[in-house]
């Protein structure tokens, strides 16, 4: 196994679903297309911090389409490749990939280390805040 794998899968073992305290805090970024797609909506707003590369979040994003699927107009999920917009998830301190980040108001409620490894598993952390 590359040094990079083992690094990926220690980092995925030692994730979980519960936000670092100090993102709470962090004021949304200045970004127009951020504002439009995420901090104006009135739901609860799911951003996706994924990568291509990255198999678990290949596995996550069939649930988080059901997620919108099953609550129509109860949650929305923002997909933002870390590649692309490094801006962004240096902006919320995204130092794993998926990086599930619940947002309602423009401000964080929640957040998830890693993948669920189920649907119910998702909803278990994302439910309370979508129903």
């Amino acid at each position: 196994m590359s040094r990079r794998a083992l690094l990926f899968f220690t980092l995925l073992l030692a994730a979980g679903c519960n936000p670092p305290p100090d993102l709470k805090s962090i004021a949304p970024p200045d970004d127009a297309w951020f504002k439009e797609n995420v901090t104006s909506q009135s739901m609860p707003v799911i951003v996706d911090f994924n990568a291509t590369w990255c198999g678990p979040c290949k596995m996550l994003k069939p649930y988080l389409e059901q997620m919108e699927r099953d609550h129509p107009g109860k949650v929305k999920v923002v997909p933002i490749d870390v590649d692309s917009r490094d801006d962004l998830a240096a902006h919320y301190k995204v130092n794993t990939v998926p990086y599930l980040v619940m947002m309602k108001g423009g401000k964080v409620i929640d957040v998830c280390r890693g993948a669920p490894p189920t649907y119910e598993a998702l909803m278990d952390w994302a439910g309370e805040h979508i129903k």
